[in-house]
């Protein structure tokens, strides 16, 4: 019983957490509360079906969020068809790179489905970049689960890091259309 409510937590972690749980669920595993091998399949499915429910958030929610709130986060209607228009051609590359990327999976599955990329790329996309990162994060908590709070740390650092890149690429973006608007009405 025991076994049950630890592989369905880890699970249910799975669908909203990320490098932490798998790493943690890693270091569990190599400690012997948990088969290796059943663990891995467990937070691929974990992981799979968040991505498929952010995803899925995003196609259903996503462009009446932008219409209503879009202006207050720097995603006015008209960047939000630039931004669509990529997720069709190279969204599938987008996805991979932001599944590795500390907490911006579930940020970038949601822009997926608001631009309505299709499904059948993300279906099947999502299942191989979930399959390599939970190997990797996996195998990491495994083999250096003495040193994961440090990794963990790092990967925190890593994607705060990485996100106020974005913001202030963002920042630079608004203030480039906003040059090209008034230069080229």
């Amino acid at each position: 019983m025991f076994f049950l409510v630890i592989y369905g937590v880890l699970f249910l972690v799975m669908i909203v957490m990320g490098e932490e749980a798998i790493l943690f669920a890693g270091m569990l595993s190599h400690l012997g509360f948990m088969n290796f091998w059943i663990m891995m399949l467990v937070a691929l499915a974990g992981a799979y079906t968040g991505d498929l429910i952010f995803f899925w958030m995003g196609w259903k929610y996503g462009e009446a969020v932008i219409d209503k709130f879009g202006k207050y986060i720097f995603i006015p209607r008209k960047r939000f068809i630039k931004v669509s228009k990529i997720f069709q051609n190279n969204g599938r590359w987008i996805l991979v790179v932001s599944k590795f990327i500390y907490g911006l999976s579930h940020l970038t599955l949601l822009a997926a489905g608001a631009a309505k990329m299709p499904i059948k790329k993300v279906v099947k996309n999502q299942l191989w970049s979930s399959l390599v990162w939970v190997m990797t994060f996996g195998g990491i908590g495994y083999l250096f689960s003495s040193a994961i709070n440090s990794v963990t740390r790092d990967l925190k650092t890593l994607g705060i890091f990485l996100l106020a890149v974005l913001a202030f690429s963002i920042i630079v973006s608004r203030l480039v259309d906003y040059i090209i608007d008034r230069l080229y009405p």
